[in-house]
């Protein structure tokens, strides 16, 4: 709670040519890691007395708390990034097209504006999950040899030892990974045959429900903070080196 918690590398996990390597870090592979100055870091701020957010109990008030310097600098690109791609992706689709009705996705817009907002949401999902991968709280799954993400359950737990990942590298956690997701969640859905809607209505005059059965889940009061969670995704939504045996994959800390 004073600030006096910082963070020691342990250990290098490397690709070698028959697996993966535990190496020990060199002072070089550390002082590289305490060296990267992003240039944002997420302000927002996570509740100080609820059981599901246990980080502000060790001084870690806000979700930029949960990430390393070199991790933040690596989503702040991406997130930048996202945006760089839509801009390109319109002028793309306009030259393709030789038009543009300026009409937005949220407008039911079909041009090359609206194509182009619905690829940086595509890469917003893949952005959210890069994010999921990439803070303190993601461990290092012993079995198989993956990265656990921040939430196995739902809340942001406190973690005393965790994965820093290389998202340029092919493993859990990292960019192409979560384009693939995306990109398969898309396929899956292009082949649904039921179509869902949803509206608001008063649940004392409403007829949406004359003659069904409604089936709900227990009240969860405030067991569960969704919206305080969505929190983590919705900062990055916002507008806003080899290594001699092989490409390094991840490292590992201790708090």
């Amino acid at each position: 709670m004073a600030g006096r918690l910082s963070q020691k590398l342990m250990a290098v996990i490397a690709e070698g040519p028959k697996g993966r390597v535990y190496i020990a870090p060199t002072i070089d592979m550390e002082a590289a890691a305490f060296a990267a100055q992003p240039a944002w870091k997420p302000a927002c701020q996570m509740p100080k007395k609820h059981r599901n957010f246990q980080p502000p109990a060790y001084g870690m008030s806000g979700l930029g708390d949960l990430f390393t310097s070199r991790q933040l600098a690596a989503v702040t690109t991406f997130s930048d990034l996202v945006n760089e791609a839509r801009e390109r992706v319109h002028c793309h689709a306009v030259a393709a097209s030789s038009s543009d009705d300026g009409t937005s996705l949220a407008t039911a817009g079909i041009g090359a504006t609206a194509y182009s907002e619905a690829v940086s949401v595509y890469l917003g999902c893949a952005l959210s999950r890069l994010a999921s991968y990439n803070n303190t709280i993601c461990h290092w799954n012993m079995r198989g040899g993956s990265v656990g993400g921040i939430f196995s359950r739902h809340a942001i737990p406190m973690s005393w030892d965790f994965i820093e990942v290389n998202p340029l590298e092919k493993m859990s956690g990292n960019w192409d990974g979560g384009i693939e997701w995306v990109a398969d969640v898309l396929d899956a859905l292009r082949s649904a045959k039921a179509t869902g809607s949803a509206q608001q209505a008063d649940a004392s005059t409403q007829a949406i429900s004359v003659g069904k059965v409604v089936s709900t889940d227990p009240p969860y009061y405030d067991n569960i903070s969704y919206a305080d969670l969505s929190d983590f995704f919705y900062v990055w939504l916002r507008p806003q080196g080899d290594c001699t045996i092989s490409q390094i994959l991840t490292r590992t800390f201790s708090r």
